[in-house]
């Protein structure tokens, strides 16, 4: 058996997963085993070949969030090259990466690294409570993992589950039993992803969450600047000292003292009527420009686009963080830890070829019955 390598100048150990993968397209589509390397180190998250990492990146933060662990950095070796243009989608990596972690981090390292090639998974990571979705080519991949000889226990996303047996019942050279809610017992990690872990989790999700998040950003950065430093830009602009103010005026001293500050005159402030602007019923923005010692006054026009948008903006930043804070406390409500009693899952003993195939839902479900078979 291949063992857990130990890296002679950092000291780290190296953990290899087997996991499963489609190449090809249409009717040349083939399941493919790689033997994942996952390997602590001292810096920041990388993948092997580097171009890989941003489609690994949330994979990564999900399965660290799920162990609420954010301290230590991995190095995950995909066992790809630089040339294969067909794997840019590596989500299904994602439970075989979250095996690799915990064997790393816990006391069943050792007793891995003698049964690691029998092991083979598949899923993907879709949050921070380490729900494990549904994956594609479930077919191609469950062909190549049952033809290989060194694996007996194959694990895929319940999801599959069907399309699984389906396939099977379609094979006359696999006999199968199935096996519904086989109980293992477990004891209580006490790990619980953190609230901005959540947070966090969520709004990089997918591609879409992605550009919320984006966007969600660059309207913090346009409403800041459009309400602070609006005033600054234009005249930086137009070369003149300009200032809004909200109507009606409830303090005209102050707003004498912002006018000396940004360079108007100040026998030009005395001539501007701010006793009229303390009584009056209109509700809005004046502009103040000088140009040149002469002082301009006019009312901003509501339908200022540039206004308009720092609104728009400013409802999207408060709907978008509500929306991620409403997600996060229901994900908390509907965490999927192990606690100090038993979990089920079900799988299929493959008879005349002496394997077995489980069916998961979540990371610490199936980190629990990897534990339990290798001890």
């Amino acid at each position: 058996m291949a063992k857990a390598v130990k890296s002679t100048q950092d000291d780290l150990l190296f953990i290899k997963v087997k996991a499963i993968m489609v190449t090809g397209d249409n009717d040349s589509r083939k399941g493919n085993i790689h033997n994942i390397i996952v390997f602590p180190n001292n810096q920041e998250h990388m993948v092997i070949p580097s171009r890989f990492f941003n489609s690994l990146r949330s994979t990564i933060e999900r399965v660290m969030s799920s162990n609420n662990i954010h301290d230590q950095k991995f190095t995950i070796d995909t066992a790809l090259k630089d040339e294969d243009s067909l794997c840019d989608d590596l989500s299904s990596l994602g439970l075989s990466i979250a095996i690799g972690i915990e064997a790393c981090l816990n006391d069943w390292k050792e007793a891995w690294e003698n049964v690691w090639e029998e092991w083979c998974f598949t899923g993907e990571v879709k949050d921070s409570q380490g729900e494990i979705g549904a994956i594609g080519g479930a077919r191609e991949k469950l062909e190549s993992a049952t033809d290989d000889e060194t694996i007996n226990y194959i694990m895929i996303p319940f999801q599959n589950r069907q399309e699984i047996i389906n396939w099977i019942d379609k094979r006359k050279d696999i006999n199968y039993e199935v096996n519904t809610s086989r109980n293992i017992s477990v004891k209580d990690t006490g790990n619980s992803p953190s609230f901005f872990s959540r947070i966090w989790s969520l709004s990089t999700r997918n591609t879409f969450m992605w550009i919320a998040l984006i966007l969600w950003f660059l309207s913090i950065t346009y409403t800041s600047t459009r309400h602070i430093f609006w005033e600054n830009i234009q005249s930086f602009s137009n070369g003149n000292s300009q200032l809004t103010i909200n109507l009606p005026i409830k303090n005209p001293e102050r707003v004498k003292q912002r006018l000396l500050k940004n360079g108007f005159p100040e026998d030009r402030i005395k001539n501007i009527p701010f006793s009229s602007l303390t009584k009056t019923n209109q509700i809005g923005k004046a502009l103040i420009t000088n140009r040149n010692g002469a002082i301009e006054f006019e009312i901003i026009n509501s339908q200022d686009w540039t206004l308009i948008s720092s609104y728009i903006c400013g409802g999207y930043i408060a709907l978008f963080a509500f929306i991620l804070v409403v997600l996060a406390l229901r994900a908390n409500k509907g965490n999927t830890k192990p606690s100090t009693g038993n979990i089920n899952y079900d799988s299929l003993l493959l008879t005349n070829r002496n394997k077995e195939i489980m069916f998961i839902d979540n990371i610490k479900q199936a980190e629990a019955i990897v534990e339990h078979k290798i001890h």
